[in-house]
């Protein structure tokens, strides 16, 4: 099973990191288009950048609402390292993908 395997796991830590270098840019979008066309070599449509930037901003505020070291005034505040850890997690969902995984 590759859903929550280490190797995935840090598969997807590896994707994230060469789609930043990629994009050249700390524009969320320019990265998800990298990690899009490294995992379906393509880029993404409208529809699915969309869902993408979503699943971003919903990841970092579950990220940052489920850290236990976060008290008082910081519970539940987006700290910068939280979009870096959504992107992981985008490209996790990349990774195990039907799109990824299977051939049409």
């Amino acid at each position: 099973m590759l859903l929550n395997s280490g190797l995935i796991l840090n598969a997807a830590r590896q994707l994230a990191d060469h789609a930043k270098q990629e994009a050249g840019s700390a524009d969320p979008d320019a990265q998800i288009i990298q990690a899009w066309k490294r995992t379906f070599a393509r880029r993404p449509n409208e529809r699915e950048l969309a869902s993408a930037r979503k699943f971003m901003v919903d990841q970092q505020q579950v990220i940052a609402s489920s850290d236990p070291t976060r008290t008082g005034e910081d519970t539940g505040r987006i700290k910068p390292s939280d979009a870096d850890e959504a992107f992981v997690d985008l490209c996790h969902a990349l990774l195990n993908a039907n799109e990824f995984l299977f051939i049409d």
